[in-house]
């Protein structure tokens, strides 16, 4: 009875170092990330609008010319 009891806890032992030796234990796995090229340009046509002296309360406008050149799609979102 004894030794079967024995034999048992030596199992148990067993298992248990072999399964613990081989937790964490990583193969030669080779996971490439793949590589982000961002291509997105754009240019602006006169950066600065010098409005000069102006009175309170006026409301003013000026329009820029927006252009595209990267070699993706550009998206203006208003935030």
């Amino acid at each position: 009875m004894m030794y079967l009891l024995m034999s048992k806890i030596t199992v148990i032992i067993f298992i248990f170092i072999t399964v613990s030796c081989n937790i964490g234990k990583v193969k030669n796995i080779a996971i490439q990330e793949p590589e982000i090229v961002i291509t997105t340009e754009l240019s602006i046509e006169n950066k600065v609008v010098d409005f000069g002296e102006i009175n309170r309360d006026t409301t003013l406008v000026a329009s820029f010319r927006i252009k595209n050149t990267g070699k993706s799609e550009l998206k203006i979102k208003e935030y």
